[in-house]
């Protein structure tokens, strides 16, 4: 059993951690309590948990993360790479992660093609569950007294074409419906969300905000979270 454990030394840190043959570096990092940049996960697709190999034996997968140059100076991908033997692992400052450390990245290896292919693709229609849409409602008179929630009702109706059954809206919107109308001179974007058969109106804001309608999409990995901002009315970012 003592030949299936390997130790794997980190510098700069100086810690050892002690892990099952075949594991990967960043498997090793994970249990000393080290994090490194692995912003995909541990997928071997962002390219970002570069490390350096000082000594021992390491089983490595190809990789097009790892220019020539890097590979002569030792470097590799800690996910991709597996524990063999015994290891001294430099960890480099571009690849050290603090526990509370915001990533940015526009993952250009990846928006570019996306996009391309999805403009391409017809089933792949925009229809986001929250909409914003922009409305300039009659002011009430003497010959036109309906209530201001059946007014609301009447130009979503026409604007967006949807039935007077399938709209709800919760009493803590709807209190500030007078207000709001009247501070606005009765023009509003009105937020709905889409639940199943029904449309909820769950925001009711003065002015033409309706451009700003964004959605955040989140991905909560083993050791780090993930989150992109997506404008839902235009489908990017």
């Amino acid at each position: 059993m003592k030949n299936s454990r390997c130790q794997v030394h980190f510098f700069p840190v100086d810690i050892t951690v002690e892990i099952e043959k075949g594991k990967t570096i960043l498997d090793a990092a994970y249990k000393g309590d080290l994090f490194i940049n692995a912003l995909c996960g541990g997928d071997g697709t962002c390219g970002k948990c570069k490390v350096v190999l000082g000594s021992g034996t390491i089983e490595s997968m190809p990789t097009t993360h790892i220019s020539v140059s890097e590979a002569q100076k030792g470097y590799v991908l800690a996910c991709s790479t597996k524990v063999i033997g015994d290891l001294e692992v430099i960890i480099p400052e571009e690849s050290k992660l603090d526990k509370s450390q915001i990533l940015v990245s526009d993952f250009p290896q990846f928006s570019g093609s996306l996009a391309a292919a999805t403009s391409k693709v017809e089933h792949f229609k925009q229809d986001p569950l929250v909409n914003k849409i922009y409305l300039e409602l009659p002011a009430p008179s003497l010959d036109d007294c309906m209530a201001d929630y059946e007014r609301l009702c009447k130009e979503i109706m026409i604007k967006a074409d949807i039935p007077l059954e399938k709209i709800t809206i919760n009493f803590d919107v709807l209190k500030y419906l007078p207000g709001i109308l009247r501070s606005s001179d009765w023009k509003v974007t009105v937020t709905l969300g889409y639940r199943g058969p029904s449309v909820e109106i769950i925001e009711i804001q003065g002015g033409d905000v309706s451009a700003g309608n964004y959605g955040v999409a989140v991905d909560v990995g083993t050791t780090t979270v993930v989150a992109h901002l997506l404008n839902l009315s235009r489908g990017d970012d």
